[in-house]
């Protein structure tokens, strides 16, 4: 056989990784049996873990929040809410949540939470 056998994970994108997390999965499984307490296999586990917290992450009362104020953005933008209303979608979400989400990872350029009263 001439690879295949994790179908080709090695050339997906993340969004294909994230729809096929059991072969990720079934990756980290063979490189613990194999190749076990490598940096390969302790970073396969990692990878997963951050995915998952991601998933956890956006079904969080806060992800909604902000998905909330990314639908009155959109509408606005659209044409379709005024200019006020996305605002105050933007206010509400400040007032009632306090700074990034915690599993949100800051780069090197970001700061954190220059709004104005």
């Amino acid at each position: 056989m001439s690879g295949g056998s994790f179908n080709y994970l090695y050339a997906d994108d993340l969004d294909e990784v994230m729809c096929h997390m059991s072969t990720l999965n079934d990756m980290a499984d063979a490189l613990d049996s194999s190749f076990p307490g490598t940096r390969a296999a302790r970073d396969t586990r990692a990878l997963i873990a951050r995915i998952n917290e991601a998933f956890t992450a956006w079904e969080s009362d806060q992800m909604k929040a902000l998905r909330d104020v990314w639908h009155d953005v959109e509408w606005w933008t659209s044409m379709d809410y005024s200019r006020d209303k996305a605002q105050a979608a933007v206010d509400n979400y400040r007032s009632n949540h306090n700074g990034l989400l915690s599993w949100a990872p800051l780069s090197g350029n970001a700061t954190h939470d220059k709004e104005t009263a």
